[in-house]
């Protein structure tokens, strides 16, 4: 409803500015859709939109939306904000795919790889890494996740693979997030006695590079 509300109240303060030579739209939310169509309308103005998720396809998979009316109606802004936009960018293949599955014209579509500072974010060495020290990680075989943790994020997936290896001593799963998502997971991961999983809030910027060269595998959600 937050969200809602903040759309159409921010429209009112839009239509208070100069007229825009393109709408930038991302979604998530689907509910901005509707006054950038508004607003394209009333400035002869095109619609890039970007997608960082799918929705409601995500919502509905993760049982955040259950609700056949409410499917519906998102389902329908959905095909409502691809048809409003000149122009599509997406993240991945799997997104373009989704996209033409759903009969979007493939003209419209640029897929453009959320980008990342190569000379910032780079493999490094695993000895006299911060983290794994920090965290007594040197001796351990360490699958990280680090990121958001929402429904979106089924974390506890995780946590079960990690209970059904605690047998072994060099095995840590560390996740990284912010600090209250966190605590759902702390519950969850005490009430199954995972004691080889280790959760830790997000680490200061400068620290970054290091905490991700301490994993071996990092974990990733669909």
């Amino acid at each position: 409803m937050f969200e809602i509300s903040f759309v159409f109240l921010s429209f009112f303060q839009v239509l208070k500015g100069s007229r825009p030579d393109v709408i930038f739209l991302t979604i998530p939310g689907l509910p901005v859709c509707v006054p950038a169509a508004i607003l394209s309308w009333l400035y002869r103005t095109p619609i890039v939109l970007n997608l960082q998720d799918i929705l409601p396809d995500a919502a509905v998979h993760v049982g955040l939306i259950r609700n056949p009316k409410m499917i519906r109606l998102f389902t329908w802004l959905e095909k409502f904000a691809y048809k409003t936009a000149r122009k599509i960018s997406v993240i991945s293949d799997g997104f373009t795919e989704n996209l033409l599955e759903k009969k979007v014209s493939k003209e419209k579509i640029i897929e453009i790889p959320n980008w990342v500072d190569i000379n910032f974010i780079k493999p490094l060495e695993k000895e006299d890494n911060y983290f794994r020290k920090e965290n007594n990680l040197d001796d351990k075989f360490v699958v990280l996740y680090s990121g958001n943790i929402a429904l979106t994020q089924p974390l506890e997936i995780l946590i079960d693979a990690a209970v059904k290896l605690n047998h072994l001593d060099n095995l840590a799963v560390v996740i990284v997030g912010k600090q209250e998502a966190l605590e759902r997971l702390e519950k969850y991961s005490c009430g199954k006695k995972a004691t080889n999983v280790i959760l830790k809030p997000f680490q200061p910027r400068h620290k970054l590079p290091e905490m991700l060269a301490a994993a071996n595998p990092g974990f990733l959600t669909n």
